[in-house]
């Protein structure tokens, strides 16, 4: 599914598929966690995580091993900065994704986007959303 795409964003976000996770291990300074995307785009995931990690904080650097699903099947280490903080919900923007990696990415956002209906994928192609 496509997220509504937000004035503030520069980039379109993908939910994942409910079957095929994408698997996120988040590595702060006081804090290990392997957790589910929430979303991902190019510029960076969105993540839950099950408690509040305490310690955590806008702009805190961390280190994402990312596992993209099928049908890309591709896992990538990059390194974070975590742009927000909202109850259980984090927002983390890549800093330094490196080529192969961000074809990954729009390879699955793209995948993503055409098992979507033609009606979301109309609109996508309109910038609607």
């Amino acid at each position: 599914m496509i997220k509504k795409k937000d004035e503030r964003r520069k980039h379109i976000r993908v939910l994942p598929e409910h079957n095929y996770p994408i698997s996120v291990d988040i590595n702060g300074e006081n804090f290990i966690e392997v957790l589910k995307a929430i979303d991902i785009s190019e510029g960076g995931v969105g993540i839950s995580v099950p408690s509040e990690l305490k310690g955590c904080y806008t702009d805190m650097p961390v280190t994402l091993v990312i596992s993209l699903p099928q049908p890309v099947e591709y896992l990538f280490s990059v390194l974070g900065k975590i742009k927000h903080v909202a109850n259980k919900k984090f927002g983390v923007i890549f800093l330094n994704l490196d080529k192969t990696s961000l074809m990954k990415i729009r390879r699955y956002i793209a995948y993503r986007i055409k098992s979507e209906s033609w009606i979301l994928r109309l609109k996508y192609k309109l910038r609607l959303i």
